[in-house]
């Protein structure tokens, strides 16, 4: 159902129509924050789950952001006696605008990190690396602040008890570190100065 519900959201952002908005680059330094739902995999003995992220992300080559971010994690169990699972992480991902103007369209994402398991019995308590990677779309600037909203579906792989795979589907808030206003006219850039005219 997560699967579905994702693929729904993503097909209707995407017929979206372009405008003015797409020439607007997206910030160069930003701040994120961010809810999602989690599909685990069923050897996590967990049905699903949810959480809430934060971060900060900044340019780093044409098309190209890095992020660094913060998450945690609530995983329901299956049975009524026993304790929710609990994840706490923390990873680098780069996010690659896959529309060539940088503007609202479709983006990839991949990285890793360290997340730490906190399960029953606590025996089972581990610190492991993880891997994701997914597929997003990111939305024109809401407002003269420039933040936009995104939403991802997302693979990831928790190398907890050998590996362990989840789907996630998330939203996320980009609110620029600074107003920034920065248009495109025939490709050239031309950036608002104060006491200059563009």
């Amino acid at each position: 159902r997560l699967w579905a519900c994702g693929r729904g959201i993503l097909g209707l952002l995407c017929a979206l129509p372009a405008s003015a908005g797409d020439q607007v680059r997206p910030a160069d330094r930003y701040f994120t924050t961010s809810a999602f739902w989690v599909g685990a995999d069923a050897d996590r003995k967990a049905d699903r789950g949810a959480g809430v992220g934060a971060g900060f992300g900044w340019w780093t080559a044409p098309r190209l952001w890095t992020e660094v971010r913060l998450f945690g994690t609530i995983l329901e169990t299956e049975t009524e006696n026993s304790s929710d699972f609990y994840q706490k992480g923390a990873g680098l991902d780069l996010v690659y605008q896959l529309h060539p103007q940088g503007g609202s369209g479709l983006y990839a994402v991949a990285g890793g990190g360290v997340i730490q398991d906190d399960v029953t019995p606590d025996s089972g308590d581990s610190t492991n690396g993880y891997v994701n990677a997914g597929l997003g779309y990111r939305s024109m600037p809401l407002g003269n602040w420039g933040i936009r909203l995104r939403t991802e579906a997302r693979w990831m792989n928790d190398r907890y008890a050998g590996g362990l795979n989840d789907f996630i589907l998330g939203f996320t808030l980009e609110i620029p570190s600074a107003r920034e206003i920065v248009r495109v006219f025939d490709r050239s850039v031309v950036a608002a100065t104060p006491g200059v005219a563009p």
